[in-house]
């Protein structure tokens, strides 16, 4: 399927005013994968609410890219890995995020609130990113 400004607009519209994190956030990237990317197996691309032991669940997988979508917590999670040390880290830490580098230089030090994704917000990204995208 040819993705065009118009579907990238339709989507948009779609999703405007829409986007209750626990409710929608299937349809939704699986919507954004197929319509706007134009990815036709997009279901078999992603899974949803994995659970990841000592942080939660992930909202979203793309495993054969290694994208994990977390709308907001366990961005949270990983910031505080990235800010501490190998040697001073949980010795239970995940090894996914063990795996992770001590990035020195406090660019992890200050916690930052992540604002919800509200409708506003997400109206907000849509419009500035996905009109830049070049498909097609």
């Amino acid at each position: 399927m040819k993705q065009t400004a118009t579907t990238r607009s339709k989507f948009i519209a779609r999703w405007s005013e829409r986007g209750y994190e626990k409710g929608e956030t299937q349809q939704f990237w699986i919507e954004l994968l197929t319509d706007v990317l134009g990815i036709a197996d997009a279901s078999s691309w992603l899974t949803f609410e994995q659970h990841v032991p000592n942080i939660g669940f992930i909202d979203a997988r793309i495993p054969r890219t290694k994208v994990l979508i977390e709308q907001k917590s366990a961005l949270l999670d990983l910031f505080r890995v990235l800010n501490t040390p190998l040697a001073l880290r949980d010795a239970y830490l995940e090894p996914e995020l063990a795996a992770f580098p001590y990035v020195n230089g406090g660019l992890f030090r200050e916690e930052t609130p992540i604002p919800p994704f509200t409708p506003r917000l997400r109206q907000l990204i849509l419009k500035k990113r996905c009109a830049r995208l070049q498909l097609g």
